[in-house]
């Protein structure tokens, strides 16, 4: 268990001059006041400007917060990491190289093949008379392969231009063979690196790191909450219960079951409980109106 986010899709180092200090409390005390001062000031707003503003708010202040962390790491890639990468590790930006024409090609072929899959399945959603039923998925998945497998891949190409080896955010996810594998190497590299360095790597040596992976999952729960369930006043409660679900289920040894099996129980965990995450009120006020969808 100690191994989960013990090694992500970047190795995540800490400055030895760790200016945040041995503990990560006041780091995310100084995420909880950015989202409750930003949560006030578009409390009047719709909610998707809502949600825009708190993630938006989230993203900068934990990016802000990882730079402190690993403040000697990054030198001349500063301004190209801070404000355009959407990862939080710096290791990437650490040397830069050559220009690479071949990855560049790769990952702008993937970007636009899933952005365009992406468009087509929320034009289905848009266009075709489907119940809510079919809609929601659909609109789930058009979102994840415009925004994550998509841009992320188009961004990721861009630096290859610039000679800087940033690693995949988003990692062949269907290809996890556990759970453990899926949340510590596959989905949200961003989100793993921002853990591990405000999470996982101060907290392991003073609880463990059993415990200071239930940690990990239940700051998710929490950030989850203020990205999906604020921005609507409702639904509290039921993206931290998938993550508590999450946090269970990583706890669960899996080595010695069958391989297909083990598949399986991986997206029962992922898929199963999706609606507690993304629930209704969310989905319908402010995931269909950003995408154009109707009820």
């Amino acid at each position: 268990m100690d191994m989960l986010f013990g090694t992500t899709l970047v190795e995540v180092e800490l400055d030895k001059d760790n200016r945040m200090g041995k503990t990560p409390m006041m780091a995310w005390v100084w995420a909880s006041v950015a989202t409750l001062l930003v949560h006030q000031i578009l409390l009047d707003e719709e909610p998707v400007i809502r949600m825009l503003g708190l993630v938006t708010s989230l993203f900068l202040t934990t990016k802000v917060i990882s730079l402190f962390y690993q403040f000697n790491q990054v030198r001349k890639g500063n301004l190209l990491w801070l404000l355009f990468w959407p990862g939080m590790s710096a290791q990437a930006f650490r040397r830069r190289r050559a220009p690479n024409t071949i990855l560049f090609l790769k990952e702008l072929k993937k970007g636009i093949s899933f952005t365009i899959a992406g468009l087509m399945v929320l034009w289905i959603a848009r266009n075709l008379d489907f119940p809510n039923v079919i809609k929601v998925p659909l609109v789930w998945a058009g979102l994840c392969f415009v925004v994550h497998f998509g841009i992320f891949s188009l961004i990721r190409g861009l630096y290859f231009i610039g000679g800087w080896r940033t690693n995949r955010l988003f990692d062949l996810p269907w290809k996890s063979k556990s759970l453990s594998e899926f949340w510590s190497k596959r989905w949200n590299g961003a989100y793993i690196e921002m853990l591990a360095l405000m999470c996982l790597r101060p907290l392991k040596t003073m609880i463990g790191g059993r415990w200071a992976v239930v940690v990990c999952f239940l700051i998710s729960g929490l950030l989850h909450e203020a990205a999906i369930s604020l921005p609507v006043m409702s639904g509290f409660g039921g993206p931290f219960l998938y993550f508590c679900l999450q946090a269970i289920g990583v706890q669960i040894p899996m080595d010695r079951w069958p391989r297909l099996f083990r598949i399986a129980v991986t997206w029962l965990f992922v898929l199963a409980p999706l609606p507690l995450l993304f629930h209704s009120e969310f989905t319908f006020r402010v995931l269909f109106p950003l995408t154009g969808v109707s009820l």
